[in-house]
């Protein structure tokens, strides 16, 4: 299966700012607490004796946060340059170049999916196939957080001028609706004022869905 033009154009660019990109995650991650503030929730909510997956990993900050907190961490990403410097920056996790919505996992594999404003990647018409892909490796029951920019109120996912790669600011009723024909549901929202996104002013939305069983 030939890999879709979005995904190469996203690993690419990546792979270009590697250095820069590894180096602004790292530290908007540190400074910016209510970005992580679901974080130990999904580690606590996660199924044991199942690997964590990290979908767009990127230079590995996040998944290693989730492997102090005990878990056993496997990160997937896009670009060969940002896994690389993850595999020599945070031993713990395992990282692997891969596509969130192909992943190499048998079914009812992980005990919890991130998406950490990566799923921002995935053009709108392609989130409930995505969607569908990760419930089929989740184990029953298991969480899926979801971080992003959120579209307002009323209006469709639409496209937005990130820095780096082609990304969607996604409407919110949307990623519901696709979650929930995939079999994901909604169980808890953290809503992020404009003022936490200092340079565009958006609202930026953490989902929590969980697995039916």
């Amino acid at each position: 299966m030939s890999t879709p033009a979005h995904e190469n154009t996203t690993g690419t660019a990546y792979d270009l700012q590697a250095q820069r990109y590894a180096h602004f995650a790292d530290h908007h991650y540190t400074h910016h607490p209510l970005h992580r503030a679901l974080i130990p929730t999904l580690a606590e909510l996660a199924l044991p004796d199942h690997p964590v997956a990290d979908l767009g990993c990127g230079p590995g900050h996040v998944a290693a946060h989730l492997h102090t907190l005990g878990l056993a961490v496997l990160g997937l990403d896009l670009s060969a340059n940002l896994l690389t410097h993850a595999r020599r920056t945070h031993p713990g996790p395992t990282f692997v170049r891969a596509s969130m919505a192909r992943l190499p996992l048998a079914p009812r594999t992980l005990g919890a999916i991130l998406a950490h404003y990566s799923l921002i990647h995935t053009p709108p018409e392609q989130v409930q196939d995505t969607f569908t892909e990760w419930a089929r490796a989740l184990a029953p029951n298991a969480p899926a957080l979801i971080c992003f920019q959120t579209q307002e109120p009323g209006q469709a996912s639409q496209p937005f001028d990130h820095d780096l790669a082609p990304a969607h600011r996604h409407s919110t009723p949307h990623l519901l609706k696709a979650a929930g024909a995939a079999g994901l549901t909604e169980t808890a929202r953290l809503e992020l004022a404009p003022s936490q996104d200092t340079r565009r002013g958006w609202v930026q939305t953490h989902l929590l869905l969980q697995r039916s069983p």
